[in-house]
């Protein structure tokens, strides 16, 4: 069941209550978070290990300074290494974005919850005020409050990383992953076709 925001009608009797929800929401948030950062340094630390991985596999292959067939299956592996760990880093992404979308959800919801606030709910009022007086882009037009710093922060960073912005990591740990397995394949073709068994 979903909830829309034009929807709830709070009393002021009831700011406590709003109170106790939204801390409960928070804790939820957090948790999102928490997870979302778990699956972020997973996916870094499986990429350190490609990458030690993979130096001892091309540091065993080379170091005699002669490619052979028995070096082969040490190819073969560091071209399984390499998909592995991409297939693995997106998959970590995959989860990460959904403790973020998750995560969003109560945001959302303590967005709603917000105003009816004891404390907050002033403060917030006057915060849409400055903002609506201060920067006429940034006019809530019925969007609320945390919507609109988000929206206000996005604009500008994007403002300031208009090429950054469209590059995402999650691409870039693949891909990193991948050129393991790039250097695997080129070591096998290169032992298959310059270095036939006499």
């Amino acid at each position: 069941m979903t909830t829309n925001a034009n929807e709830l009608s709070l009393s002021n009797d009831h700011s406590g209550d709003a109170k106790t929800l939204i801390d409960l929401l928070f804790k939820f948030y957090q948790e999102q978070c928490t997870q979302g950062r778990h699956h972020e340094t997973q996916r870094a630390a499986v990429a350190t290990a490609t990458l030690a991985i993979s130096a001892a596999l091309i540091g065993v292959i080379t170091g005699d300074n002669n490619l052979s067939r028995n070096d082969l299956p040490l190819t073969l592996l560091l071209i399984a290494v390499g998909i592995f760990s991409a297939v693995f880093s997106l998959k970590h992404y995959e989860r990460f974005r959904r403790h973020m979308a998750l995560a969003k959800n109560f945001r959302d919801a303590i967005d709603v919850l917000l105003p009816y606030h004891p404390v907050l709910g002033d403060f917030l009022r006057q915060l849409e005020r400055a903002y609506s007086e201060n920067d006429g882009d940034s006019e809530k037009t019925g969007e609320s409050t945390l919507r609109v710093l988000k929206k206000n922060a996005d604009k500008n960073h994007n403002r300031r990383f208009p090429t950054l912005v469209n590059l995402h990591l999650y691409n870039w740990w693949a891909g990193l992953c991948l050129v393991v397995s790039v250097i695997g394949l080129a070591l096998t073709f290169i032992i298959i076709y310059y270095r036939p068994i006499k």
